[in-house]
């Protein structure tokens, strides 16, 4: 369930009296009914007001709604062939302009009709105490019959009025009237207020105010109010300089606050007034130092105390969003919700024929020997791999495996069958070294890998599961690899 208001009219010139035909806007006094002051004319008087902003959603279901008013006075005699009473209508338009309060607009039910619903209110004299405040009966079904439009959005406005009907004689110095306070009347009255209460309905979209992201390190001018009297709680303060009595604005940052010192020139802390209340104030760079939200807090004699927020972020976000002229800074950390690097995609893939694009500095070798590599979860890709290389370089299986004898046959790429033991010294007959990754080149620069494979606990290495794979005559480069120990790379080897 939602609740708006009880909120009042926001201004003078969105209400209004009409009297014997003619619209009458931001009277002191708002009146609804007839009198006959001095037997020459006959007052006709019925009332309206605006109420912009209306934070109801759209596809609402209105719950009970009132139409609350501080009472003046009233007259209650009304003569003794009057029969009038009191109704509450609305403006059946989604979006009520304020242009509405001109003679020709307000008479113009065809572009801006009014509501089918009506509510009947006519406070007796008992219940219209000068000073007190009385609301109506539930005008739901008026407000429901608004909200129900096709167009109606949360914050648009609502125009209500309030008049009367019967029959009436008029008597001299008689009448049937009631009268209360408006926008203008009184600071000690509230003016016209409006609450509506309700269910369900589409929230309106989130908007992002871009102007308050700010640049980090950077002098920015930021805009802070309006800046409302204290007094009246409705009057803007137009007239404040950097030097008016008590003034004092802050920069809050985490939960840090540094003072600004005001300026009336140009540069840092400049503060000078830049339309209805609105004041314009220029942060210095140490202002918008830190990352995250930064408020902006202000108060003056004479006016209400009040604060902005604003985010700070770095430069590369900033202009990437705002500026349009940098990109968003991204690292690939996973890969089918895998934890990897860009390089270690590429080090697992160590036999294609071409070197390793965008590290210039490193050698294959090098690269293969940095961390350690699995295409266990990339698919069809070593698949793939293995029949572009047959097709290029003779058939055969180019497959790796996993190094434990789980996977592949045996590696065939010639007729000579090959086995290869990695020891430490003496090379061949010393202490094995297992769980050492080895692969094998057609070139000393290490960039034609053809094979490779992992040691097992034997010191063996194992290529496809198989510690026997065949290779044709020629010479072969072996690079040998592990966490803790250092080889002199590559070790060559004659298959004769």
């Amino acid at each position: 369930m939602g609740t708006y208001g009880p909120t009042s009219v926001s201004s003078s010139g969105d209400e209004g009296i009409i009297y014997n035909g003619i619209v009458f806007v931001g009277a002191d006094l708002e009146t609804v009914g007839i009198e006959n002051p001095d037997d020459t004319i006959v007052d006709n008087v019925e009332a309206f007001s605006r109420f912009s902003d209306v934070s109801v959603p759209s596809g609402a279901t209105i719950d009970s709604a009132y139409l609350s008013v501080t009472a003046f006075s009233g007259m209650f005699n009304g003569g003794s062939s009057s029969s009038i009473t009191g109704f509450i209508k609305g403006r059946k338009v989604a979006n009520c302009p304020s242009n509405i309060t001109s003679s020709s607009n307000y008479f113009d039910t065809v572009t801006y009709p009014w509501t089918t619903a009506i509510i009947q209110w006519w406070p007796s004299s008992s219940n219209w105490v000068s000073g007190s405040s009385y609301s109506s009966p539930d005008i739901k079904t008026v407000i429901q019959e608004i909200v129900d439009l096709g167009s109606w959005s949360s914050g648009n406005a609502i125009q209500l009025a309030w008049y009367w009907s019967g029959t009436y004689e008029p008597v001299v110095y008689e009448g049937d009237f009631r009268t209360y306070h408006s926008y203008n009347s009184s600071t000690a009255y509230e003016p016209p207020r409006l609450t509506i209460n309700y269910t369900g309905g589409t929230p309106a979209p989130i908007e992002v105010n871009v102007m308050k992201v700010i640049k980090q390190v950077t002098q920015t001018d930021v805009i802070l109010g309006p800046f409302v009297d204290d007094t009246d709680f409705k009057s803007l303060k137009t007239a404040y300089v950097s030097d008016s009595s008590g003034i004092d604005i802050d920069a809050i940052s985490a939960v840090t606050k540094s003072d600004i010192t005001l300026s009336c020139s140009s540069g840092n802390g400049y503060f000078r007034h830049v339309s209805n209340g609105n004041y314009a104030l220029t942060l210095s760079s140490d202002n918008t130092a830190t990352l995250g939200a930064l408020r902006v807090t202000y108060k003056v004699n004479g006016a209400l105390p009040g604060w902005e927020e604003f985010l700070v972020v770095s430069a590369n976000v900033y202009d990437s969003l705002i500026g349009n002229t940098d990109y968003l800074y991204t690292d690939a950390l996973q890969i089918a919700s895998t934890s990897s690097t860009a390089t270690t995609l590429k080090t697992n893939i160590p036999y294609l024929d071409e070197a390793i694009s965008g590290i210039p500095t490193d050698t294959a070798n090098a690269v293969w020997a940095s961390t350690t590599r699995t295409l266990t979860s990339l698919g069809t890709l070593v698949a793939d791999i293995d029949s572009l290389l047959s097709a290029n370089h003779g058939a055969g299986s180019w497959l790796t495996g996993d190094g434990t004898g789980s996977s592949g046959g045996p590696l065939i790429l010639g007729t000579i069958p090959v086995s290869y033991t990695l020891t430490l010294a003496p090379e061949g007959s010393g202490t094995p070294i297992a769980n050492a990754e080895v692969h094998i080149s057609t070139d000393p620069a290490g960039l034609n890998v053809i094979a490779a494979g992992t040691t097992n606990v034997l010191g063996e290495l194992v290529i496809n599961g198989q510690t026997v794979f065949w290779l044709p005559k020629g010479t072969f480069y072996y690079w040998r690899s592990k966490a803790g120990y250092s080889f002199t790379n590559p070790d060559t080897e004659v298959v004769i």
